[in-house]
């Protein structure tokens, strides 16, 4: 296995081009995201994982080596394997999780390993992407066309603006995006004081899972998304996280930065990344979860209004590749925000591998410089699962998952019994928010 990530030249998009250039920019920092399936049945074999690798490689060109001078790359590349301790259960899936994904990616930046050993009759196909060939939503796509037959959805192509815009309108928006993704000139506050400990870069992963059905029900009742739901929970959570409320004395925002999914149906085969990043202020200083929720649902309307503009993404399409790592770090500096906080839709169908049942998936998202924490919630069949990774010199991140699941709880106790169905109308669909609700 290589030492560093290097191979196949990036795409021509700043996101793209911008994670090689955040990958060397911080060399420490893993820019890898994935998932882990966890399956049932038994551990398949090496051929059949040959298979289906090859599989992938003919419906994703871009996965294959061909275009890095003098490739010689082939599937077996990408075909790794854990072994746990025999019975260690869920703590030995847990570290093994965290070992895997402080795995260098191979020289084409992507790769699959199988975990197993941890419990009989159970494994995990843990599939990791370099973040500049990929996003969230295209991970799900593989799943939706390798894993549960799908034939993907028709409209292959990513999402355009409109034909015949003006110039000026896009780069009125362009200006408008960039001023969102800046949010003002103040810093942002850190649940754990920046400097207070000495980060690592190295991924622990913790997470928890919580019937789908139930966060549309909760939401419902206030007229809120399940994107809402996460994000005020999410508020809620890092305020009982911290070891005290000094950081959320003052002005400092909070900012969670989202990400918003530039799709338009089946990728037809493309690799790379369609999306653009935005920030959202979480009301942590609000005790009220209610009150929390309201003032959520405020901010993540002025989203959605945007999202269902044509010239939405404009930034991230004007702006010359080349200042890729500067869009970045706008949106992933410590100075600048306090987590990264994506939402990705799994696939549409059930999952299997070779006739074993995939019953869970558990997202793993990417850590940034300097930071000591990120999450994502994702969703598969009938649960979401929220998936926290912090830096493995934190202490106490196993209890953020089961903070954020108290205060879906609490939302639940204030919403009483009767639901109110949504009123919104759905926005296309985007990596962070579900298939079927706006952001």
């Amino acid at each position: 296995m290589a030492e560093a990530t290097t191979g196949r030249a990036p795409g021509s998009s700043p996101f793209d081009r911008g994670w090689y250039q955040y990958e060397k920019a911080y060399p420490h920092s893993s820019v890898a995201i994935g998932a882990a399936l966890l399956c049932t049945g038994e551990t398949p074999s090496r051929d059949d994982l040959r298979l289906l690798l090859t599989m992938g490689v003919e419906a994703y060109p871009g996965l294959g080596g061909g275009s890095a001078p003098g490739s010689t790359d082939s599937v077996d590349d990408h075909l790794f394997e854990h072994r746990t301790p025999p019975g260690s259960g869920d703590q030995g899936l847990r570290d093994a999780l965290d070992a895997v994904s402080a795995q260098p990616l191979p020289a084409v930046p992507w790769g699959i390993w199988i975990v197993h050993g941890y419990a009989p009759g159970r494994f995990a196909f843990v599939v990791r992407f370099h973040h500049g060939h990929t996003d969230g939503a295209l991970l799900s796509e593989f799943g939706d066309r390798l894993l549960a037959g799908a034939a993907g959805r028709p409209g292959g192509r990513p999402r355009e603006p409109v034909r015949g815009r003006p110039p000026r309108t896009r780069l009125t928006t362009a200006l408008r995006e960039g001023r969102e993704l800046l949010d003002g000139p103040r810093p942002a506050c850190h649940p754990l004081p920046r400097g207070a400990i000495a980060l690592t870069g190295r991924p622990h992963y913790c997470w928890g899972a919580v019937d789908l059905d139930r966060l549309r029900r909760i939401a419902g009742r206030y007229d809120a998304t399940v994107n809402d739901l996460y994000l005020t929970a999410l508020a809620g959570a890092l305020r009982a996280w911290a070891p005290d409320d000094h950081w959320l004395r003052g002005s400092r925002p909070v900012r969670a930065h989202v990400y918003i999914n530039l799709r338009r149906g089946d990728s037809g085969g493309r690799m790379g990344n369609q999306l653009t990043g935005t920030q959202v202020r979480l009301p942590c200083r609000e005790t009220d979860p209610v009150r929390r929720l309201a003032e959520v649902r405020r901010r993540t309307d002025r989203i959605r209004s945007a999202v269902r503009s044509p010239d939405v993404g404009s930034l991230t399409r004007l702006l010359p590749a080349r200042f890729g790592l500067l869009l970045l770090l706008l949106g992933l500096h410590p100075s600048r925000v306090t987590l990264l906080a994506t939402r990705v839709p799994g696939p549409r169908q059930r999952m299997s591998l070779f006739g074993r049942t995939v019953t869970e998936m558990v997202p793993l998202v990417f850590l940034p410089a300097g930071q000591a924490l990120s999450v994502c919630l994702g969703d598969y069949g009938d649960t979401a699962c929220v998936s926290f990774v912090v830096d493995r010199a934190v202490a106490g991140g196993e209890e953020l998952p089961r903070l954020w699941l108290r205060e879906i709880d609490r939302l639940e106790r204030a919403a009483g019994p009767t639901a109110r169905p949504p009123t919104r109308r759905a926005t296309p669909r985007n990596a962070d928010v579900p298939r079927d609700e706006p952001m």
